[in-house]
């Protein structure tokens, strides 16, 4: 969660601040003039790709934790595929943003339910072995 929510958000937002405030002060064209017609879906599909990308590697670690501390190997390969997500991105070019970010979306939710399922039923056998 860390890892994508604030290590790299945070320094990321200082480069946007850089490329997109520097030309505004030396009065050239800037990206941030877009009416808000074109602005607010960008701002969605951006904070949509976010929250897509949290629910995802949240899900890669807990389920990596969970494995850890029940000692279940099985997990780990259930895991091991959700840490490859970023490997997608490349791909976006190729099927439109809109398309690209629901089907991202979509698989963070079906990871989420998938790390629910598995949590809760390892959580519950783990608990009856004590």
């Amino acid at each position: 969660m860390w890892e994508n929510g604030v290590l790299i958000s945070i320094p990321t937002l200082f480069i946007y601040i850089a490329y997109y405030f520097f030309p505004l002060i030396l009065s050239t064209p800037s990206q941030l003039e877009y009416p808000v017609t074109q602005a607010l879906p960008l701002i969605g599909l951006s904070i949509l790709e976010r929250f897509s990308s949290l629910l995802i590697h949240s899900s890669w670690g807990y389920l990596s934790v969970l494995s850890v501390i029940t000692g279940r190997k099985r997990l780990i390969l259930v895991a091991f595929p959700m840490g490859f997500v970023d490997f997608l991105v490349p791909f976006e070019k190729y099927l439109g943003i809109l398309t690209f970010e629901f089907i991202f979306f979509s698989i963070g939710l079906i990871c989420l339910v998938m790390v629910r399922s598995l949590g809760k039923y390892y959580r519950s056998t783990s608990s009856k072995d004590t």
